[in-house]
Order: C-alpha cells, then structure tokens, then sequence
C-alpha cells in the first residue's frame, strides 16, 4: 500500500470511529441517512452495469435514466416515511439502544462514502492523466482499484453528485426556490439602483457633491468618487432594508403556505423532479461538450489532446456513466 493509501485508510478509520459515536449520541432518527441512500443508487448503477447494452442504445438512456429517478425517488421517500415514524416514538430499553448503534452505523457509513466519493474522484482524475506521478503508483496498482473500484468509481460520483442536488430541492421546494431567487434579484436591482439614482438623478446627485466638498484635501476626481460612493452606500442601505422587509412578509407567507402538508410535499415534489432534469441536462451537455473536443483532438495542440482523451476515459470508466456519454441525446440533436 502506498503513502496515499495509508493516508487514505487512516483518515477512514479516524474519521469513521469519530462519526460512529457521533451518529450513537444522535440515534438513528436525527442523523443524515445520505451514505446508506447514495450506496443503494450505487447499487443500481452496479445492476446496470450487468445489463447487456442493446444496439442502438437511445431507449436504454432514457431507461437507465428513468429507473434511477424512480430509485432516487425511492430511497429519498422510505427516509422521509422512517425519519418520520421513528421520530414520533420514544425508543425505550432495546429499542433505544437499537437506535444508537444504527445511528452510529449510519454516521460511519456517511464517512466512508464520502472517502470512497473522494478518493475514486481523485484516483480518477490521477489515472487519466497520460503519466500518473508516482506517489499514486501503489493506489492505482492494487488489487481493490484495479479490480473493481476503477471500473465504478464514476458511478458513484455521478450517483451521489445527483441524489445530493435532487435532495437539495426536495428540500428547498419551488416555492422557497422562487423565493431565493427573487431575494437575490431584488438584491441586485437594489444595488444597480442605488448606483442609477447616485449618479443620474440629479436630487442624489447633489448628495455626492455636497459629501465631496467635505473632502477638500482630497484631488477633486478622487472627492467626487468618494462622495458619489458613499452615496450610493446609504440609497443601498434604505433599499436592501426595504427589500429584507418585503422578504420578511414573503417568507412569512410561504411558512403559513407550506403549512399545508399537500401543497408542501407538491412544491417539494416539482422542485426535486427540476433538479433531476436540470442535473442530467447538465451531464449531457457537458458530456457532449467533451465528445466533441475529443473528435476534434487530432486538431489540438499536443499539450492539450492527450488530457481531452484522458477526460474522455474518466467519463467512461464505469458502465452507467459509460451509457449516458455514448447514448448522450445531444449527439444527435446537434447534429454529431
């Protein structure tokens, strides 16, 4: 095992022994579920992999696809049923003590997916590159990534990179969503209308030059900038507390709208499918994006296209991700 390895392996253990009595004070019911609900999609993925790839391929995108959305919708609706359940009941005795081993299991878990996560990613991205520096030798040669790991790691990335930004959403709900997007772009507009109303009413103008004649020492360009500066401050001030209370009263609103637990889980349910399809929309773009630079290789300086085809590798390594690069939808509609 390489220094990487044993660097690995030893923030594993710590780390895991650290979250096992975290997750035991916890119990089960008050830790986050995300490892064990990212191993069951990194599941799927391996049952996907196992699947023969028919000719052709653009049904078994939108399957492969599909399925996982209905395993992520799965997995992120049995955690919301079981949190729920074991949260309305008081484990005494056996129970109890139950509770706090799985929390701690849970805990540790969420750590080793996570180094699992990190680790694969970097290994990765090491592995595709046309020499890998030696320190990586010993990771990349053993038996654990050679035989399995470097065929999924991918995956796996690309299973928990999804469910942690669906499960955002779900959280988030559309209408929290339009709320936060609102507050920024009423944020934005506060602050480019304070600058419009320093610098083109004449009334605030005045502002500036009369807090600029208070800088007599200062060169006359530099006072005039100070003053229309400190201008624009104070109109951003007045108006970015009259947008917090705009937003006070809109979040308000929303807390008593989502009150009502079906118009919550509805808002909750739009938002979360959205990320989905943002999410995959994203990928093919981005998959597409590279399948085109690694077409076009032969044309890129001999600095770049070896590390293009080395991407490209990274982005099929492992069976499922292999399936969204081939079969990508955006190969065809852009005419590749």
């Amino acid at each position: 095992m390489g220094i990487i390895g044993i660097i690995v392996t030893v923030t594993a253990c710590v780390g895991g022994a650290a979250a096992f009595v975290y997750g035991a004070f916890r119990r089960a019911s008050r830790v986050s579920w995300a490892g064990l609900q990212i191993l069951l999609l990194f599941c799927y993925t391996l049952a996907v992999g196992a699947v023969p790839v028919p000719e052709g391929g653009g049904a078994y995108f939108w399957l492969t696809v599909i399925f996982f959305g209905v395993a992520l919708a799965l997995v992120l609706a049995a955690e919301h049923l079981l949190r729920s359940y074991l949260l309305k009941r008081t484990p005494m005795g056996v129970k109890k003590a139950l509770g706090r081993v799985f929390g701690g299991l849970l805990s540790a878990l969420n750590i080793l997916m996570l180094v699992a996560v990190l680790a694969g990613l970097m290994l990765g991205i090491v592995g595709a590159l046309p020499t890998a520096p030696a320190a990586f030798e010993g990771a990349l040669n053993s038996s654990l990534w050679q035989g399995f790991f470097s065929k999924h790691f991918y995956d796996l990335l690309l299973a928990a990179l999804c469910f942690l930004f669906v499960r955002a959403g779900t959280r988030l709900g559309v209408l929290r969503g339009i709320y936060y997007l609102l507050m920024f772009a009423l944020t934005f507009g506060a602050a480019l209308a304070s600058l419009l109303l320093a610098t083109k009413v004449g009334f605030f103008a005045g502002w500036g030059t009369g807090i600029a004649g208070g800088f007599s020492s200062l060169p006359p360009a530099a006072a005039s900038a100070l003053g229309t500066g400190i201008t624009v401050i104070i109109l951003f001030i007045v108006l970015f507390a009259a947008v917090m209370a705009i937003g006070a009263l809109l979040h308000w609103g929303i807390r008593k709208l989502l009150n009502c637990r079906p118009l919550g889980a509805v808002s909750a349910l739009l938002l979360g499918v959205l990320c989905f399809a943002v999410f995959f929309a994203f990928t093919c773009a981005f998959d597409y994006g590279i399948a085109y630079l690694a077409v076009s290789a032969g044309q890129l300086t001999e600095a770049v296209g070896p590390y293009v085809g080395g991407v490209a590798s990274f982005l099929t390594s492992s069976p499922w991700s292999a399936a969204i690069y081939n079969f990508n939808p955006f190969l065809s509609l852009l005419g590749a």
